[in-house]
């Protein structure tokens, strides 16, 4: 059973639990701390000139 914090979340939470399940209540059972971490990672750097940014070829 989801928390209420999970409940609050907005975004696609039933996507990700039908995604991975084990991850949502893991993340859900982690402190606020780690949650943060999680749902703020690296920028991705940018995309080499002279290459799609979706298909990753020119």
């Amino acid at each position: 059973m989801p928390s209420e914090a999970l409940r609050a979340v907005r975004g696609n939470v039933r996507g990700l639990l039908a995604f991975d399940a084990d991850l949502v209540h893991t993340l859900d059972a982690a402190d606020p701390e780690l949650q943060r971490a999680y749902s703020n990672p690296l920028p991705l750097p940018p995309p080499r000139p002279g290459r799609s940014p979706r298909t990753g070829s020119g």
